[in-house]
């Protein structure tokens, strides 16, 4: 028990700490932690309702920019009732959660689609901070047998654009780093800017932590 409540609580303290990097991936170990977390509580015959919405709650907080990860945390726990025994709360909880990251894998799978096409042969390319979609879509572009380079800010204060450009570089994709301050002069070089997106709002703007 004492290790399944370490494995739950470290998942939380990971994104805490933005050691899980990108929207979608945050948002599937958000999930995954509270399953884990219902799990726990259930071995224990704890009633889980309470600690499973404070553990939304640190979720949330955690990446408050980030919509997908309140939607996704809202919608398991819209299963939870006071009603239910604990095993009842895992399981329901664990369908949602499954539903949930299916119609999300598949928005994602669009979204790399889109992305692919956007990419054309022979341009440069100017990003900002680290975003897996983003990385997705370089992935399949190249896979299509595209070629272009990388413009890239070190995205500080965490430095996700130095992340963001190792993994790059696995994919022999040509990149050029350079501090936020020089976003001005470098910026001109591109053909195009793509960029990851926390939120989307309803009006059609886009949200980025940075």
């Amino acid at each position: 028990r004492a290790r399944m409540t370490a494995e739950s609580e470290q998942l939380i303290k990971d994104i805490e700490d933005m050691k899980v990097k990108g929207a979608y991936l945050i948002t599937k170990v958000a999930l995954e932690a509270l399953g884990l977390r219902a799990r726990e509580l259930a071995a224990r015959g704890e009633a889980p309702a309470l600690e499973l919405r404070a553990a939304s709650s640190r979720l949330v907080a955690a990446q408050p920019s980030m919509a997908c990860v309140a939607n996704g945390c809202g919608y398991v726990l819209g299963a939870i009732g006071d009603d239910l025994t604990s095993e009842q709360v895992v399981q329901a909880l664990g369908q949602r959660s499954q539903a949930f990251l299916a119609a999300f894998d598949e928005a994602q799978q669009r979204a790399l689609d889109v992305g692919a096409r956007l990419v054309r042969d022979g341009e440069a390319i100017f990003i900002h901070s680290y975003t897996g979609t983003l990385l997705e879509t370089f992935r399949r572009a190249r896979a299509l047998g595209k070629q272009f380079r990388i413009f890239a800010t070190e995205s500080r204060p965490y430095c996700e654009g130095r992340f963001m450009v190792s993994e790059l570089l696995k994919l022999a994709i040509p990149c050029t780093i350079v501090t936020d301050a020089s976003i001005g002069s470098y910026i001109g070089r591109a053909d195009k800017s793509l960029v990851g997106s926390d939120s989307i709002l309803a009006n059609g703007n886009v949200v980025n932590k940075m």
